[in-house]
């Protein structure tokens, strides 16, 4: 019988205003950021491996693509692909984290 047990992501993903650590997918850190409208979200090459936008929209600009996601939509960035992310407003976004810590905000 295996130990995984469900997680109730509507629970996990009340509302707070600072970046929060959810827990780990596949040995990654799980994170939900809110970004003021107009933050930015810039990674490290691998870094950030996926964006999922929960409310608001984001903008992931790539090397040779711009990516625009809505509320429910995720995009998963290349392997070894830096990206720099945007908010177009006020955005709460999931957030799988393969480095150290999560990706720097400013």
């Amino acid at each position: 019988m295996s130990n995984v047990k469900a997680v109730n992501l509507a629970e996990k993903l009340v509302p707070f205003s600072e970046a929060r650590e959810l827990g780990e997918f596949n040995g990654c850190a799980l994170h939900r950021v809110v970004l003021p409208a107009g933050a930015c979200c810039e990674t490290r090459t691998g870094a950030v491996d996926f964006f999922h936008v929960i409310k608001g929209s984001l903008e992931i600009e790539l090397a040779e693509e711009l990516v625009e996601l809505g509320r429910g939509e995720m995009y998963v960035v290349p392997a070894g692909t830096s990206c720099r992310a945007a908010a177009l407003e006020e955005t709460e976004v999931l957030l799988i984290d393969r480095a150290a810590g999560p990706a720097r905000l400013h």
